[in-house]
């Protein structure tokens, strides 16, 4: 999940103007942005706007790191790009900020490549209501895939000597398989004119 805006959050990224402070360092203002997203200050975000501070994805990053409805709210409604690699979900999939997750659903946030995000919530060992909305609210699934990056992180738990966490992995691996078991039975049944 390393993509246009991953890494955004922590240190700013993609093309925000205003000098090049160094291969790979953001621009000062693109900066000052991402902090005032960090912080959920939506009055702070305007001010920077309005004196012409730009804005990439990672400022929305940052906003959906924070857990800030408003200032995801304010950053979609005036135009600012959102991260296409599915990092802001993942961000508050960690966090189990379910009130997040259903916020960048809401305003249309990119899931990413079909099923990295689901495989990414795995791999960081999210907890299951996390889990559980994202695909409630649609998430794309690649269900192999999903299927065996929790039976290797029950394995690699175990092989640690980490029992809950191995117990966490494993039920992470039933909700992806009650989930897939769920849309395969609608599916059928909307085959079937029911």
């Amino acid at each position: 999940m390393e993509g246009d805006g991953a890494g955004a959050a922590g240190r700013g990224g993609g093309d925000g103007g205003g000098g090049n402070g160094g291969v790979g360092a953001p621009p000062p203002l693109a900066e000052l942005l991402y902090s005032a997203a960090l912080s959920g200050d939506v009055e702070l975000l305007a001010w920077l706007r309005e004196r012409g501070c730009p804005w990439d994805a990672g400022a929305f990053a940052a906003a959906a790191h924070a857990g800030s409805v408003a200032a995801l709210e304010w950053l979609a409604e005036r135009g600012c790009p959102m991260p296409t690699d599915g990092c802001a979900l993942l961000y508050a999939a960690r966090e189990g900020d379910l009130l997040t997750l259903r916020c960048l659903a809401r305003l249309g946030c990119p899931w990413g490549h079909p099923g990295a995000l689901v495989t990414s919530c795995v791999r960081a060992g999210v907890g299951a209501a996390a889990l559980r909305c994202l695909l409630q609210l649609g998430c794309p699934v690649v269900w192999e895939h999903a299927a065996a990056v929790a039976d290797a992180a029950v394995v690699t738990a175990v092989a640690r000597g980490g029992g809950s966490t191995a117990v966490a992995a494993a039920a992470l691996g039933r909700l992806l398989e009650e989930e897939r078991s769920r849309r395969q039975g609608q599916e059928q049944r909307g085959r079937q004119g029911r």
